[in-house]
């Protein structure tokens, strides 16, 4: 393909010359990618070039079940990945929960729409992450005691009430904590 200069500027000449592949993403489909003059394009070079595609060209892999041409270590690094946040979104909303649960039981006359709110949030959060994984109910019970000592620190910090004011022991079940939406009449 012959580049003229005079068209394109110095950055796009530079672009097409480094990541030939991206360009001919904009002009081709996805399945025309896959195979440049006979060549497999390597997926590799692809996730850190434009993850986007990478994505969508694995995916395309499988269903076409060419295995011998999918990038099994960052794929592997991207499923990984996704079971972490699902576990770290579960432990932040764990968390924020907990906080506004011991900030209403013990400064109930600041209770605000507001912490309502969060409490209600939160607690919904997690039981829709139950309902999609339900294997994540067993992580809830592993980080139960440690992210209620984390919230008890935190809430110490926000209220400005001694930390050794609050339980050392969680002074909800995990039942009440799950059922926190329901505290609140409508």
């Amino acid at each position: 393909m012959a580049i003229n200069s005079g068209t394109l500027g110095l950055s796009a000449i530079l672009c097409i010359s480094i990541y030939p592949d991206l360009i001919l993403h904009k002009l081709f489909p996805v399945s025309h990618l896959l195979r440049k003059n006979g060549m497999t394009i390597q997926t590799k070079k692809l996730y850190s070039a434009d993850f986007h595609l990478w994505l969508e060209t694995t995916v395309q892999l499988l269903r076409e079940r060419k295995l011998d041409e999918i990038d099994y270590e960052n794929l592997i690094e991207e499923l990984e990945s996704m079971g972490k946040s699902e576990k770290s979104a579960l432990e932040s909303n764990l968390r924020i929960l907990l906080m506004h649960l011991l900030k209403w039981k013990y400064q109930p006359q600041k209770l605000t729409n507001s912490w309502k709110y969060t409490i209600i949030e939160h607690c919904l959060r997690i039981n829709k992450s139950f309902k999609a994984s339900p294997s994540l109910k067993k992580y809830f019970e592993e980080i139960f005691p440690e992210t209620y000592q984390d919230a008890r620190k935190l809430t110490s910090v926000e209220t400005g009430i001694a930390k050794d004011k609050f339980p050392v022991q969680c002074p909800f079940t995990k039942d009440d904590v799950l059922n926190s939406e329901n505290w609140f009449s409508d």
